[in-house]
C-alpha cells in the first residue's frame, strides 16, 4: 500500500503539536543556554526588517485599487490567442513566468490606461501621498523550451484546477475545454526569468528576480527549482533587506532542496539549508521506502548559533517509529532508542567544532489521548547534560517576542494575499471586463472558432467588447 509522504509527515507534526503532561524537569529559563539562545534570537529579530516589505505590499495594494479593466483586457487578448490555438492541435504552449500582461500603463481618473505597446510591463501610479511610483517587469535571458508528455491523470488534474476558469475567461463551453485538454499529448514549456522593480519617488523600494532553474525542467519527469530574490529598501533608509532562495524545490535525482538566506545589506541574518536527495516514488508502508533515504539540515543565525543535523536511514528510522508501543513509557522507549541510531542533530555556538548540545527523540504524556507521544528533547553538554523537551524549551511563552514577530509577518502576508485575491476577482470575468470597458472593440473569428485579424468575405463571427457575438456576412 502506498500513501503520500507528505501525509505521513503531517501526522508526525500533529503528534508534536498535541497537548502534553508537564513533568518535573528543571525550568528551561534557568539554564544559561536559554539566556544565550534567547539573546541570539532577540538580536536576529532586531535586524529582521518586516517594515521594509510592508511598504512594498502597501504600494502594490494601492496599485491594485485602481480599475484594472484595461490590464485585464490585455490579459484577455493573450488568452484569446490561446483560444485560437485550441482548435485542432495536440500541443499546448505554456510560459512559466510571473508576467501576465505587457505594455506601458498609467493611471487616469482612477483607471489603468494603456499608453503604448511594449514587450515588458511598466505601470506608473501615485501613492497615497501623491508620490510617483513605477512598477516594471521585464524578462531576462532567452526562454528555454521543453516538450513534456501529458498523461490522462495530468489532464484530469488540470481540468479540476483550471477548467472552469479557462471556460469563463475564454468565453467557450466547459465541454469544449475538456475535449481540448483531454486531446493534448505534449506541452511545450518556455521557462523564463522575470525581474520586477518597484520605485517610489524615484527611489527603488523593491527589486525582485523570480525565475526557475532551466535544468530542473526535463522531458521525462516533473521537477521545479526556484531561483528567487526579493530586496526591499530598509525602513531606516540604510540599504536593503534581502530574502533569497537558490535552487529551492524538487528535481528527480537531486530530490527536495531548500536553500534560504535572509540578509541585512551584506550581513547574513539567518540561513536554512535542507536537502533530501533522491527521487520520490511514493511511500510504501511495508518497507518504508519512497526513494528518499537521507535528510540533511543546516541552520545558522548570525554566525552565532548553528544547528547541523542528519537522518541517515529514513526507512529504518520510520520502521522503528511505526513499530512503537506507546501504551507506557517503558514500552515506547526501545523503539525511540532504535530510531535515535539514525538521527544526528547537534547545536554549535559561534562556528565551534565542539557541539554544545544534541537532539534526541524522547516522549511526553498526552493527557487527552492517555498515551505517550513522540517529542524531541535537547540535551546541553555544557550544563551537566541538562535535558528539556523542545515544546517546553522553545515554548511560545519563553520565546514570546519571536512568536509575536512570526505571527505578525504571517498576518501581513495573509492580509495582502486576501486583498490581492479580492482585486483579481473584480476583473477575472470576461463579462465584467466587457461591461467596464468604454471602448467598443470588435474581434472576428471563423465559424470553427479561429481568430482572424481582418474578416474575409463570407460568413464570420463578430464579437464585441461586451462579450456578445453574432454571425455576419462580409461582402
Amino acid at each position: 500500500m502506498k500513501v503520500k509522504f507528505t501525509s505521513y509527515i503531517f501526522a508526525l507534526a500533529m503528534m508534536v503539536m498535541a497537548p502534553f503532561h508537564a513533568n518535573a524537569e528543571t525550568n528551561p529559563t534557568d539554564d544559561p543556554n536559554f539566556a544565550k539562545i534567547n539573546g541570539i534570537v532577540t538580536e536576529m529579530l532586531g535586524m529582521w526588517d518586516d517594515n521594509a516589505y510592508k511598504n512594498s505590499l502597501d504600494l502594490l495594494d494601492q496599485a491594485m485599487k485602481y480599475d484594472m479593466t484595461e490590464i485585464a483586457q490585455d490579459l484577455r487578448h493573450t488568452l484569446l490567442d490561446l483560444k485560437t490555438g485550441i482548435e485542432g492541435t495536440s500541443n499546448f504552449q505554456v510560459a512559466i513566468t510571473p508576467r501576465i500582461a505587457s505594455g506601458i500603463f498609467a493611471v487616469e481618473n482612477g483607471k489603468w490606461v494603456k499608453k503604448a505597446n511594449s514587450q515588458d510591463l511598466r505601470m506608473a501610479f501615485p501613492d497615497k501621498n501623491g508620490n510617483d511610483c513605477v512598477l516594471s517587469a521585464n524578462v531576462t535571458g532567452q526562454p528555454v523550451e521543453y516538450l513534456l508528455p501529458v498523461t490522462d491523470d495530468d489532464a484530469e488534474d488540470f481540468l479540476d484546477d483550471y477548467g472552469k476558469m479557462l471556460s469563463s475567461l475564454l468565453g467557450i463551453p466547459l465541454e469544449k475545454v475538456k475535449n481540448y485538454v483531454n486531446g493534448v499529448k505534449k506541452v511545450t514549456v518556455a521557462v523564463e526569468t522575470t525581474n520586477i522593480v518597484l520605485t517610489q519617488g524615484g527611489k527603488k523600494v523593491m527589486d525582485a528576480t523570480i525565475g526557475i532553474d532551466p535544468s530542473s525542467v526535463t522531458n521525462e519527469v516533473e521537477g521545479l527549482l526556484l531561483n528567487t530574490s526579493f530586496s526591499f529598501a530598509k525602513s531606516n533608509g540604510d540599504g536593503f533587506f534581502t530574502l533569497t532562495m537558490n535552487q529551492t524545490g524538487y528535481k528527480p535525482g537531486l530530490g527536495l532542496n531548500i536553500d534560504f538566506t535572509a540578509k541585512s545589506n551584506d550581513l547574513t541574518i539567518a540561513s536554512l539549508k535542507l536537502s533530501m536527495p533522491g527521487t520520490f516514488t511514493g511511500i510504501n508502508l511495508n518497507t518504508m521506502d519512497f526513494g528518499i533515504n537521507t535528510i540533511n539540515m543546516e541552520v545558522d543565525v548570525l554566525g552565532k548559533a548553528q544547528a547541523v543535523g542528519k537522518v541517515s536511514d529514513i526507512s529504518s528510522f520510520l520502521k522503528a517509529l511505526m513499530s512503537a508501543d506507546n501504551s507506557t513509557q517503558e514500552a515506547f522507549q526501545p523503539s525511540l532508542d532504535e530510531a535515535n541510531k539514525y538521527v544526528d542533530v547537534k547545536l554549535y555556538y559561534d562556528g565551534s567544532s565542539t557541539p554544545a548540545a544534541t537532539m534526541v527523540l524522547s516522549s511526553l504524556y498526552n493527557e487527552e489521548e492517555k498515551e505517550w507521544k513522540l517529542m524531541p528533547h535537547i540535551i546541553f553538554y555544557n550544563n551537566n547534560n541538562a535535558e528539556y523537551a523542545f515544546k517546553k524549551f522553545f515554548s511560545k511563552t519563553n520565546f514570546a517576542a519571536a512568536n509575536e514577530k512570526v505571527q505578525s509577518v504571517i498576518g501581513d502576508m495573509k492580509t495582502f494575499l486576501t486583498t490581492a485575491q479580492s482585486r483579481v476577482k473584480e476583473v477575472n470575468s470576461v463579462k465584467n471586463i466587457g461591461a467596464k470597458s468604454n471602448k467598443v472593440a470588435t474581434e472576428w473569428y471563423t465559424l470553427d472558432g479561429k481568430r482572424i485579424t481582418t474578416p474575409a468575405k463570407g460568413m464570420v463571427i463578430e464579437k464585441q467588447a461586451d462579450d456578445t457575438s453574432r454571425k455576419v456576412t462580409v461582402k
